[in-house]
């Protein structure tokens, strides 16, 4: 009930870093993990040799964290936004990349998957100010940290999965306020 929606939600992370606090992640709620993905992700961030590197992408869908694609291995890789309507950007699905040996720089940013530094998190926080987005909060939050010197890049592999769709016998989200959403939809135009 009182919700206000995931924008809102990732705005409260700063406030649970310490001082000391070398790398920050941020996932969705139903996310598994692979084994060893923490040093794979320490690997991969230091791969692209990028102090403000943000490792970030749609996560592959957990039933094909395992699974060759087309007789080789792809990772999604974001590099299309449209507009859904006036002053709301939104990422487009992910395409692939295939067989990367290292971090791909992409132009997106995106919620699913986000590990970098914590100064990004420090230095560029979430809007605590727009409750009730989902739709371009991403590509407002991208642009946001590309304005601050970040760069973005997919991962070579999963070390990540999700549940999409309603696999994990989801019953909904929050309810969103349009009064608020309208709010914010100007605030981020």
């Amino acid at each position: 009930r009182d919700a206000r929606g995931p924008l809102y939600a990732r705005a409260q992370q700063p406030a649970l870093l310490r001082e000391g606090d070398d790398f920050c992640m941020q996932i969705d709620a139903h996310t598994v993990f692979s084994r060893g993905w923490d040093v794979e992700m320490l690997r991969e961030w230091g791969s692209a040799r990028n102090e403000f590197a943000v490792l970030t992408t749609y996560p592959t869908n957990v039933k094909d964290m395992n699974r060759s694609m087309n007789d080789h291995r792809e990772m999604p890789h974001l590099c299309a936004a449209s507009w859904i309507k006036a002053g709301v950007l939104r990422n487009g699905q992910a395409r692939a990349a295939a067989n990367l040996s290292r971090p791909l720089m992409s132009p997106l940013w995106a919620a699913g998957l986000s590990f970098s530094r914590c100064h990004a998190e420090r230095r560029v926080p979430a809007d605590p100010s727009l409750p009730d987005i989902f739709n371009g909060e991403e590509y407002s939050r991208g642009a946001r940290l590309w304005t601050h010197g970040y760069d973005f890049y997919s991962v070579t592999r999963p070390l990540i999965g999700v549940y999409y769709g309603d696999e994990k016998g989801t019953q909904g989200g929050w309810q969103v306020n349009r009064t608020s959403e309208r709010a914010s939809q100007r605030r981020m135009a």
